[in-house]
């Protein structure tokens, strides 16, 4: 009960929790999304696997970066700048001119964003 009890603990407990379930909504989102547009399951897998390599690739990148910068302006830039391509891909299926290398673009830069706040 100690930890729980720890005011700050409890509220970057309950803050990373909440960005967790939003990444893996994204990781489902997206993949869902190309499928929606082909009805094509191996694009689908493309775009799951695009992210996954993104990740493998351009986590070192994050992680040197964390060390350079303050990680209380990272987190702040990161999840402001994360809310442009995801108005983009709001605005883009919205006026239904949405194409699956929209989604990969977005992905890519999501991905990278989402790096720099782990």
């Amino acid at each position: 009960m100690l930890i729980i009890s720890n005011k700050n603990y409890s509220k970057l407990w309950f803050s990373q929790s909440v960005s967790l379930m939003g990444d893996q909504i994204f990781l489902l989102a997206l993949p869902l999304m190309v499928y929606a547009i082909n009805k094509s399951g191996s694009e689908m897998a493309k775009t799951y696997a695009f992210g996954m390599l993104l990740f493998l690739v351009f986590s070192f990148i994050g992680g040197g970066l964390s060390d350079l910068y303050s990680k209380k302006s990272i987190l702040i830039f990161g999840n402001l700048f994360s809310a442009i391509p995801l108005g983009i891909l709001l605005y883009l299926n919205y006026t239904i001119i949405l194409a699956p290398w929209h989604i990969y673009s977005i992905n890519f830069v999501l991905f990278c964003l989402a790096l720099l706040l782990l």
